[in-house]
């Protein structure tokens, strides 16, 4: 058994026998009176990755509006594992009383259920969509020694020369890597994928030429290409963003593609729609406010908001699409 399989099952066996995280409360049934006081108490804002990284920091932030404008304390609690899913279990397995939610991103809802076979939640059912937070668009770069300056020289580039880019990601079954499959698929370019255990092996590697592209973090590889160490062609959103009006979108040479992240809140499956609401609303006031925005201009992020059909419909075509690239490509966690 692999170093990464043990630690895996240790920690599903661990969160699966404690009670505590089985929230054996799930089925209770509220009275009206307790959906209309919610949040009356603490409200547990689980992060299902380390501290001091983009999403905890963003999560932080978003905690402290809440917690001024609900009247309620919202306090981060870290639980990561399993690429985002050990977190997402507690709130799945939580009582669905609003008291516990997450902040969500592509892993435990869109393309963990299709890389991982024991995940110990059902992703569709045993998590509510509350709002769509972000899209956090990804950057095509490339090695400067490489004749290309547009997707479309990328692209014909690939295809006169079978073999001879490799493209790096953050790891097997990645958002980078898959970024790079979905480029593969939609093109039918050919290129080698060389794992990487984080963006900036990944940028030193590139930068060093073993590799000749990727598809990763824009806050991550800005300062590579603002120095020129780096060259940006393409974003993974479907339109230019603001930010950096002068990088094309992919999606401008290559009809639908999308490769963003995405960040989230969701809850406990079954939890009482006037709560998810009452969040909801919230949540939409907090990400359109100037000092937010502003907060996160580093990561480009572009707010979207909307009400929880709109998150539920972005997961859906999310996991479709995911699903397809990941059977194609057998892609497997690291």
């Amino acid at each position: 058994m692999t170093t990464f399989k043990r630690t895996r099952r240790m920690a599903l066996a661990l969160l699966l026998a404690s009670p505590a995280l089985l929230g054996t409360a799930q089925a209770q049934t509220l009275t009206p009176a307790q959906v209309q006081a919610w949040p009356s108490k603490p409200v547990r804002f689980i992060v299902p990755f380390a501290p001091g990284g983009g999403s905890d920091i963003k999560a932080r932030v978003l905690a402290e509006h809440l917690s001024r404008i609900l009247g309620q304390r919202f306090f981060i609690e870290n639980r990561p594992g399993m690429a985002g899913s050990l977190g997402a279990a507690v709130v799945a397995k939580a009582p669905a009383d609003g008291y516990s939610i997450l902040y969500g991103t592509p892993g435990p809802q869109i393309t963990n259920p299709f890389l991982y076979k024991d995940l110990p939640y059902d992703a569709e059912k045993d998590l509510a969509p509350v709002i769509f937070l972000f899209r956090i668009p990804n950057v095509l770069v490339v090695n400067p020694k490489l004749p290309v300056r547009t997707v479309k020289e990328l692209i014909d580039y690939a295809r006169a020369n079978p073999n001879a880019i490799n493209f790096a990601s953050t790891g097997s079954g990645s958002s980078s890597h898959l970024a790079g499959e979905l480029l593969k698929s939609m093109t039918g370019v050919n290129m080698t994928h060389v794992p990487y255990k984080g963006s900036a092996p990944a940028a030193i590697a590139l930068m060093g030429g073993e590799v000749q592209i990727t598809i990763d973090s824009i806050a991550a590889f800005h300062p590579y290409y603002q120095s020129g160490r780096l060259r940006a062609i393409g974003l993974s959103t479907t339109q230019r963003i603001p930010t950096e009006p002068s990088i094309a979108a992919i999606a401008e040479t290559v009809p639908g593609f999308e490769a963003s992240s995405m960040s989230y809140i969701a809850t406990t499956g079954g939890t009482p729609p006037a709560i998810i609401e009452k969040l909801n609303a919230a949540l939409n006031q907090i990400i359109k406010t100037p000092d937010v925005i502003a907060r996160f201009a580093e990561d480009h992020v572009v707010p979207v908001g909307g009400g929880p059909e709109v998150l539920a419909e972005a997961l859906r075509v999310e996991r479709i699409k995911w699903k397809r690239i990941i059977e194609i490509t057998g892609a497997k966690p690291e």
